[in-house]
């Protein structure tokens, strides 16, 4: 969002921006699609009063976007890839982008390996150690440090066979309908802090449902190629945490802001603060471009 800009907004804004160029470096090296696609993104206006909202905000973003992006407030045109608007008018920005999260991972991985590098799926702990290990790595490491951390949240997903590659994801009826690049949309998401089971349930149910309602295009569809269910940490006292533990080795865990956390690799900013775990002393001058 363009509104409270700072330093974090501002940070995030660096990220996107050389995002294109990033991962096109990355399908470069590794002869491998991560899927990604700066196609944009289109919310529905319900009334007159969001209408007011969304054009008071486009002042910001043409300060803080400048020529990069597009802020702005559109005619809705009953268009087959759009949601129904209340007002007759959508916001559109140009900022958005989509990344196949699986397809993200396989470019890394083979872009690594072009470059001479190793990915195993298990390995001892050598050298510098990050540790990405989730709800449950987070759980852990409130048990070694003695403070609660965070806890596990519960997401659930579904992906559509519905062709519209090209076109921008959707924002609409609290859903993110996300168009990928293999022919298939992704409806998401949950977002539970209790739950009985694992695996998904009749919530996707009621996604599916839900998206087959706000957007036009996918009311016929019929192929659910897939319904996904995982558990992710929640918000922790900061956004991320940056620093040493666990007999000294380095740890990260980028907590609750994973756009964020794919963000600060290709920012390398050159000093950011810091949320340590065991207090400021041992994070001053911490630069994620040094671990």
């Amino acid at each position: 969002m363009c509104q409270r800009h700072g330093t974090l907004k501002q940070f995030q804004l660096d990220s996107l921006l050389m995002a294109e160029a990033w991962w096109a470096g990355v399908a470069g090296a590794g002869g491998v699609d991560p899927g990604y696609l700066r196609s944009g993104r289109v919310q529905p206006l319900a009334d007159a009063a969001a209408v007011a909202t969304a054009r008071a905000r486009a002042a910001g973003a043409a300060a803080h976007w400048g020529r990069a992006a597009l802020w702005e407030v559109v005619p809705a045109t009953g268009a087959g890839w759009e949601p129904a608007a209340g007002s007759g008018f959508l916001l559109r920005d140009t900022l958005s982008a989509r990344l196949s999260p699986r397809g993200g991972c396989a470019a890394l991985a083979a872009a690594i390996r072009a470059r001479g590098g190793e990915v195993v799926a298990e390995a001892g702990d050598a050298g510098l150690v990050v540790h990405a290990t989730g709800a449950a790595g987070l759980e852990a490491l409130s048990a070694d440090l003695g403070r609660r951390l965070g806890g596990g949240v519960k997401g659930q997903a579904a992906v559509l066979r519905f062709d519209a590659r090209q076109a921008p994801q959707v924002y609409a009826g609290g859903l993110h309908l996300v168009p990928h690049a293999d022919g298939t949309v992704a409806v998401g998401s949950t977002s539970e802090t209790t739950w009985v089971q694992d695996g998904a349930d009749g919530q996707v149910e009621d996604l599916i449902a839900r998206a087959r309602a706000v957007m036009p295009a996918l009311a016929a569809v019929t192929e659910v190629v897939e319904r996904w269910a995982g558990c992710g940490h929640g918000r922790s006292a900061g956004n991320w945490c940056w620093g040493h533990g666990r007999g000294g080795r380095a740890i990260t865990l980028p907590m609750a802001g994973s756009r964020s956390a794919l963000a600060w690799r290709r920012a390398r900013p050159r000093r950011w603060r810091i949320c340590c775990w065991r207090g400021a002393t041992g994070c001053r001058g911490l630069r994620p471009d040094r671990l």
